[in-house]
């Protein structure tokens, strides 16, 4: 209840009528200074008109003008307007609304000047007005009017804004260069929401040049995170690194990352309230009021610092623990459910009927609502969420489409305007109308907050919170997340819901066991596959793949012999069978190519590969996770393929030009990339479906019966506790092929004679 009543307090405020920003008396916000930077010439946090390269206060006295604080040397505005000049009209028009003061429902929003010089803005750099702003001035006592050229270089956002937008991808391309010049070299950008939104926007971009700044932050956060911190403000930190570390986990399936994560999952335990023996003795002095009335008083949440300290757990780093908890669930973390769903139920508890997040565990008016950080946060928390039950994507719907209904107080979240822009932003997107109306009700701020030098610029708000040093990064990458967020390249922005989850393997479904699968259920899908394929794999793949896709070789004495998802799986390290492999293939004198997932070398020795090349084996590329890619962007999936290809290279220098596309799942993006690449995509002719029909016998006699001279075999790779069924397969049928007398060997051999 005691945040509850703070807040009320905040919200029922209402200042004067007369500006857009809650500004006082006392010369707040327009009195803080950056002191290093490009920002650090100018005299005060004024708002940035976009690339005018102008700088204004709002004042009370002139509420329908904008007073010019700063010019930029060499922006449009250098020359032309004057500080001390007070801008009355842009675009051919005086400004027509007064600004507003204060902080409430009744203030949010950009309504007056400054929205309306936002829209002259954005119109000039449009072909009709050919990048040119004019401007009317009110300089002494006279009325003048200036032109400026502010070019069409960027244009006009388009109506999909920022989808299918050329400015946006103008700007992006630009943000992602500013934030690789301007990281530090501990792989750093700062503090929380730049270490947060920084790395992510350069993950969310599919480009594999930016990979090295991506783990160069992912290092960083490792290094400065452990199982035990007594840091000061911490839980903000380790809530940002589970984020960025397990997004580029799930991005790269990098083993080391795991452990980290471990180790954040560990200490965020350590940290969140369940017990008042947690609860600091000072909090009776310190606090008096925000001592926990009863033992579910503020249970399950965090605070700045561990336990119960202060004013206590609050909603905006409980809800980012609740998405900390599902992410590194979806990393394979075994997350404790009680916890997870003490920590939802606190910001349950604080959430009105309308699905507005408030600052503690208790909820504001039911039709009340503010900045919305603490929503968005939330509401990300909620759709990412592991478990199965409605109650997680209903509460993740309410609060996206209370952000699309007051889309207004988007740049004024409490305390980190940043991170509450990028959830917000996040969280909105679950909704299209909520995303839509987000976006449109925001163009402004994307008008003005742009800099001449590309950057972005962290701009007054009602919180007046944050502005410093290194504002302009923090804009810089909140924007370039925001705008990525169409892209879906994160669990964030909706990769989960793509590409048969990249963060999960395309195995996850299938049995693990024989005993997995009733005695109907193999029935039945020995029937189908049967059935499926009885007018023939080879006229099969005719019909569903492009001409250049082969399926067998003209051979009349040999076959060869494939193996997909080489090596072990990430979600069975100790499950290599490459040894045994090798020693059966080496028993029947036979080699075999393997379609090797590159993220299924993670586990499987450098030396055993080696060992298996020089018996006369190859490996060829399967991309670099076992999923279907036909969502990927043709970008994305040439990356995919360069990563798998390198992988490849450490151990065979000689580039295989065959490819297999994971679940045979193959369209025209990614054929043409394909051949871009020199690559041809190779299937079977004789599959027994082995990953989903746990009999050793049945899948060898079909792979028998479907063999011919010139076949192209397949098997899929063998793990211990995993397709083990597929090794005996493996066996029998290679003793087949031998009393047939056929040969086998590589797609190479094969293929090239």
């Amino acid at each position: 209840m005691k945040l509850l009543a703070i807040g009320l307090g905040l919200l029922a405020f209402i200042g004067p009528a007369s500006a857009q920003v809650h500004y006082h008396k006392d010369g707040n916000p327009w009195k803080q200074r950056a002191n290093r930077g490009p920002d650090a010439e100018v005299d005060g946090w004024y708002y940035n008109l976009g690339i005018s390269g102008i700088r204004v206060e709002l004042v009370a006295d002139s509420p329908k003008e904008l007073l010019v604080r700063h010019v930029f040397e060499g922006s449009p505005a250098h020359k032309k307007v004057k500080v001390g000049d007070f801008i009355l009209g842009a675009g051919g028009k005086r400004f027509r609304e007064e600004h507003k003061n204060g902080y409430g429902m009744d203030k949010f929003g950009p309504d007056g000047p400054i929205l309306e010089f936002a829209e002259a803005l954005e119109k000039a750099q449009g072909k009709s007005e050919k990048g040119k702003l004019k401007l009317t001035l009110r300089r002494g006592g006279d009325v003048e009017k200036v032109e400026l050229k502010v070019g069409t270089r960027y244009g006009t956002f388009g109506k999909k804004f920022p989808e299918e937008c050329k400015k946006t991808d103008l700007i992006l391309d630009e943000l992602y260069e500013y934030l690789v010049e301007h990281q530090r070299e501990d792989g750093s950008w700062g503090s929380v929401p730049q270490n947060t939104f920084a790395p992510l926007a350069l993950l969310a971009s599919g480009e594999r040049k930016y990979m090295d700044a991506v783990e160069k932050s992912v290092r960083q956060h490792a290094r400065t995170t452990k199982s035990e911190d007594d840091s000061w403000l911490i839980n903000w930190r380790y809530m940002a690194a589970a984020i960025v570390m397990g997004e580029y986990y799930l991005a790269t399936g990098e083993k080391w990352v795991k452990e980290e994560l471990q180790e954040v999952y560990d200490f965020l335990c350590s940290t969140q309230y369940l017990d008042l023996s947690q609860v600091n003795p000072k909090v009776k002095e310190s606090h008096p009021d925000s001592w926990p009335d009863d033992p579910m008083d503020q249970h399950g949440g965090w605070g700045h610092n561990p336990g119960f300290e202060g004013y206590g757990p609050i909603a905006m780093i409980t809800a980012q623990g609740t998405l900390a908890f599902s992410m590194l669930s979806h990393c394979g973390i075994e997350v404790d459910r009680e916890r997870h769903d003490a920590a939802y139920a606190f910001v349950a508890r604080g959430t009105g009927a309308n699905g507005y997040v408030w600052y503690g565990d208790d909820a504001a008016g039911d039709q009340d609502w503010a900045d919305m950080g603490r929503t968005g946060a939330a509401g990300i928390g909620n759709h990412l969420s592991p478990y199965k039950g409605g109650e997680y994507k209903e509460r993740a719907d309410q609060h996206a489409k209370i952000i699309g209904l007051h889309p207004e107080s988007f740049p004024d979240t409490h305390g980190s305007p940043i991170m509450g822009m990028g959830y917000a932003a996040a969280t909105a997107k679950i909704t299209p109308g909520a995303w839509r109306s987000l976006m449109d009700a925001n163009r402004w701020w994307f008008t003005l907050a742009q800099c001449t030098d590309g950057s972005f610029y962290y701009q007054p708000n009602r919180d007046n919170a944050g502005y410093g040093d290194d504002a302009r990064v923090a804009a810089s990458a909140v924007t370039a997340f925001i705008l990525s967020i169409p892209k879906e390249s994160l669990l964030l922005t909706g990769k989960r819901y793509k590409n048969m989850k990249q963060h999960m393997l395309g195995r996850d479904k299938d049995p693990k066991l024989p005993s997995d699968l009733g005695g109907t259920s193999l029935k039945m899908r020995k029937a189908s596959w049967s059935l499926l394929t009885k007018p023939g794999m080879r006229n099969m793949a005719r019909l569903a793949f492009p001409a250049s896709t082969i399926t067998h070789g003209e051979s009349e004495s040999s076959v060869a012999f494939t193996i997909d998802d080489g090596f072990c799986g990430l979600d069975n390290p100790d499950g290599c069978m490459l040894e045994e492999v090798r020693a059966l293939f080496k028993e029947h004198d036979a080699q075999a190519t393997f379609f090797v997932t590159g993220s299924h070398c993670e586990h499987t020795s450098a030396e055993d590969i080696a060992k298996l090349l020089a018996d006369g084996h190859e490996l060829a590329n399967h991309s670099m996770r076992d999923h279907p890619y036909t969502d990927a962007t043709p970008a994305e999936f040439a990356a995919d393929l360069e990563e798998t290809a390198e992988i490849l290279a450490r151990h065979q220098p000689e580039p295989s030009p065959w490819y297999r596309a994971p679940f045979g799942r193959l369209n025209k993006k990614m054929q043409a990339v394909l051949e871009e690449k020199g690559l041809t995509h190779v299937v079977s002719d004789a599959f027994a479906n082995d990953t989903e029909i746990p009999d050793a016998e049945w899948v060898a006699d079909f792979v028998l019966k479907n063999t011919k001279p010139g076949s192209i075999l397949l098997i899929h790779m063998p793990e211990r506790g995993r397709r083990e069924w597929n090794f005996e397969a493996m066996r029998l049928t290679l003793e087949g092929l031998k009393e047939r007398g056929l040969a086998v060997t590589t797609l190479s051999a094969l293929l090239k004679g």
